[in-house]
């Protein structure tokens, strides 16, 4: 029976830890182990962790001071040694037992029929505001072919889903053959993660179940303003294209890298907005700032005409992307920077998304 490795990076998560570790350990496959790495919090977190380790010889908790979520993942690979990786966040949990069982089926079926996969991916709910919301799933673009656009598209950008390391199951072999790890990112990480798993030609399996609870936690680093959050973006985008460059796969997939950029400056821009007081002007800037990288140019250049953006699958998203290029292409940061303002003041933004639309 091979061994599941599930690793949960910790920091300030008393108030919803307990529920993420009670269903890690409640899972009905037996050969789990449960790697929880406390990274210096200040609120009790790191009492719990101990507690469940004296509970469960499956716990175990190793203290850490690392920089990011992703340091604190590449700490528990490293004290690791199962067949298969999990990653959980300490604010979410697994929302049945056989979630763990579930995945370990797919693969041993898959590789029962001759075939090898390298990554399980479920789908999730997301929690917020108290309900359980339904996401879109990954049949949106698990039947395309796997290198096409339409599969790149929704699959790390509009449904998403291929984005997160959670709700997945990887093969750890595959992660060390290519040399897999979280790079030091201050959040985003686990899409830089995925990037590297899909260019190094993993295989997937999908399971059309939700098999994991997303907490919408606004205190999560991913849902708080991250000043000077572009140096982030770009250096993603930037690693992405030189790893594309230097696996003469810049031809096949650097439209990740343009779909990169725009999502980027337009949610760091909503961001702004929100966070600077509503300040329009500070959205300017910040487009300014996407605008003079020269990765970014090009990018927002062959977007706004041309070839890259005739096979997004969605009309609105390709309205969009060309609107948006152009105007960054053209310089017109203001007009852009008031557009930000309309979609957030009448919270077009929200409705728009899968916990808007069901809000």
């Amino acid at each position: 029976m091979e061994k599941v490795s599930i690793i949960v990076p910790v920091h300030n998560a008393v108030e919803y830890l307990r529920e993420c570790i009670e269903s890690l350990v409640m899972q009905s496959y037996e050969n789990t182990e449960i790697i929880l790495v406390e990274n210096s919090s200040d609120d009790g977190s790191g009492e719990i962790c101990a507690e469940y380790a004296k509970r469960y010889k499956n716990v175990f908790v190793y203290e850490a001071d690392c920089a990011s979520a992703g340091a604190a993942r590449n700490c528990g690979v490293e004290h690791s040694d199962g067949e298969y990786i999990m990653y959980v966040d300490s604010d979410d949990y697994l929302p049945d037992r056989s979630v763990v069982e579930g995945f370990v089926e797919m693969f041993s079926e898959q590789e029962t029929s001759g075939c090898r996969a390298d990554i399980a991916v479920g789908n999730y709910k997301r929690l917020w505001r108290g309900r359980l919301l339904d996401t879109v799933g990954n049949s949106v673009f698990s039947g395309e072919q796997r290198d096409s656009c339409r599969f790149r598209f929704d699959g790390f950008f509009s449904a998403g889903t291929l984005s997160y390391v959670w709700a997945k199951m990887y093969r750890r072999t595959f992660l060390e053959e290519n040399g897999i790890s979280f790079g030091d990112y201050r959040y985003a990480e686990d899409k830089m993660y995925n990037y590297m798993c899909y260019i190094n030609g993993a295989r997937y399996l999908f399971e059309d179940r939700n098999v994991y609870i997303y907490r919408r936690n606004e205190k999560s680093v991913s849902n708080s303003y991250r000043d000077n959050g572009y140096r982030d973006w770009m250096g993603i985008a930037e690693d992405l294209q030189t790893e594309l460059t230097k696996k003469n796969k810049a031809h096949l997939y650097s439209d990740l890298v343009a779909y990169t950029i725009f999502f980027a400056a337009f949610f760091d821009a909503k961001m702004e907005y929100i966070y600077t007081n509503k300040s329009v002007m500070a959205v300017k800037k910040l487009l300014k700032i996407y605008a003079s990288y020269d990765l970014s140019r090009e990018c927002f250049k062959k977007m706004s005409f041309g070839s890259r953006v005739r096979n997004v699958p969605s009309f609105v998203y390709r309205l969009m992307i060309r609107v948006f290029a152009a105007a960054m292409r053209l310089n017109c940061f203001g007009i852009l920077a008031f557009g930000v303002k309309l979609l957030v003041d009448f919270k077009v933004d929200e409705r728009l998304s899968d916990t808007g639309k069901r809000g």
